[in-house]
C-alpha cells in the first residue's frame, strides 16, 4: 500500500493496526464463549492483512477486488479454498457495500457462513474511530482529487454522516465496547474542533 497510488490512511500500518484488532477482539470474544466454532483463525488473520489489497478506491480499472485478493493468495501457495475464502471477506469488509446493499441482511448471511469476517470488518471500523481513525481521515482528505476541493471541516462533518453508524453496526460485543470509546473521544474532539475553528465573532 505504499506508491504514488496510495496514501498513508490506508497503508501497512493501519493493515497492522486491524490484525491487532483482529486479535484483540477475538481474544476478547472467545474469552465469554462468543466466537462461532466454525470460525478459521488463518482465514481471519490472512482476511484482516488483505482487506485492503485490491480496495476499490485504489483498485485499477477493469478489475475486482475479489480477483485481485485470489491472484495474490494463489502466488503465495494458497489452496483456491482459502485464496476465495479470505477475497470473500475482504470484499464484504466493505462499510459502503453494507449500507448500500438493496438486502440489509445479506451481511449476516455472509458472515454466518464467514463468521471471520465478523471480527476484521470490526477491526477495521475501529480504526476508523478514535484518534487514529480521525487521523486518517484528515490525511485522505488531503490525498484525494475531489476531497481537496472541499473545505477541511468535511472530516469533522463526516463524523455525522459516516462514523456515528459504526457503533451500532458492530458484529461483535468487545467490538461495539470499544466502538463506543472511541466515538466518546471523536464527540469529544468534534466539540474541541468547533469551538477552535468557531470565526463567528469576527467575521
Amino acid at each position: 500500500m505504499y506508491g504514488d497510488q496510495y496514501d498513508p490512511s490506508h497503508d501497512y500500518e493501519h493493515i497492522q493496526r486491524v490484525v491487532k484488532y483482529t486479535h484483540e477482539l477475538y481474544l476478547a470474544e472467545k474469552k465469554v464463549g462468543h466466537v462461532n466454532p466454525g470460525t478459521n483463525i488463518t482465514t481471519m488473520y490472512l482476511g484482516a492483512m488483505m482487506h485492503d489489497v485490491g480496495e476499490t478506491k485504489y483498485l485499477e480499472k477493469g478489475r475486482t477486488q475479489e480477483e485481485v485478493v485470489v491472484e495474490k493468495m494463489l502466488e503465495c501457495g494458497a489452496t483456491p479454498k482459502l485464496a476465495n475464502d479470505v477475497a470473500t471477506i475482504a470484499v464484504n469488509v466493505s462499510f459502503t457495500r453494507e449500507i448500500t446493499a438493496t438486502d440489509r441482511t445479506r451481511i449476516h448471511a455472509i458472515i454466518e457462513h464467514h463468521p471471520e469476517l465478523a471480527f476484521v470488518q470490526d477491526a477495521d471500523r475501529l480504526d476508523a474511530l478514535g484518534p487514529s481513525g480521525q487521523a486518517r481521515c484528515f490525511v485522505y482528505g488531503g490525498a484525494n482529487p475531489r476531497r481537496r476541493q472541499q473545505t477541511i471541516h468535511t472530516s469533522i462533518q463526516l463524523h455525522h454522516k459516516r462514523f456515528q453508524y459504526y457503533v451500532p453496526l458492530m458484529k461483535t460485543r468487545s467490538g461495539r465496547v470499544r466502538a463506543e470509546q472511541k466515538w466518546a473521544w471523536m464527540e469529544h474532539h468534534r466539540q474541541e474542533w468547533h469551538e477552535d475553528t468557531d470565526v463567528s465573532t469576527v467575521l
